[in-house]
């Protein structure tokens, strides 16, 4: 993200410098923005796959081996506490990425005269940004699946027959008991 956001500035210090002239260089902002979203896009998913894997699979051995159920990290009072924070999350990812593309575009759109090939540029521009919104906002669909997922799964394991529970219950207080 950092690389991204200094290419961007950079784009922008040497177009605000020569303005109007090299308007259409801005146009390469979208194309950034919609590799940048990609790889966001991909990182926001795997940490989802990775909680669904701590809290199911990884839940499902400890509680093979311990027979106590640990708290997962989607289940856990951290994470309840942050809950308010997904949707700046979303907003605050559609704003680094989306917000340069859009501006860029306005700017070249402004600047230049509107050939056919600034308008096919201006379009290509569009799609790109367009397409790095609708990652960001696949990919916190994606996150919020797995975590539905992964309470169902708990859902499930909580109820598991044989389950054994230490003295302080399901946390790991208890799972040292169970081991003495």
């Amino acid at each position: 993200m950092f690389l991204y956001l200094a290419s961007v500035a950079a784009i922008l210090s040497v177009f605000l410098a020569a303005y109007p002239r090299g308007a259409l260089a801005l146009l390469v902002i979208p194309l950034l923005g919609f590799g940048a979203a990609l790889v966001h896009s991909q990182h926001n998913t795997v940490i989802g796959a990775i909680g669904v894997y701590n809290g199911d699979e990884l839940q499902q051995a400890a509680i093979e081996e311990t027979g106590v159920q640990v708290a997962s990290w989607d289940a856990s009072e951290t994470l309840r506490a942050l809950r308010g924070h997904i949707g700046t999350r979303i907003a605050s990812s559609l704003l680094i990425f989306v917000t340069p593309a859009l501006v860029s575009i306005a700017l070249v759109a402004r600047a230049e005269e509107l050939t056919p090939v600034v308008l096919g540029l201006l379009l290509c521009s569009i799609v790109a940004a367009t397409w790095t919104a609708a990652s960001l906002i696949q990919a916190h669909r994606r996150r919020a699946q797995f975590r539905q997922q992964l309470h169902q799964s708990v859902g499930r394991s909580s109820g598991a027959a044989g389950r054994r529970r230490g003295p302080a219950g399901p946390g790991p207080t208890g799972a040292a008991e169970q081991l003495d």
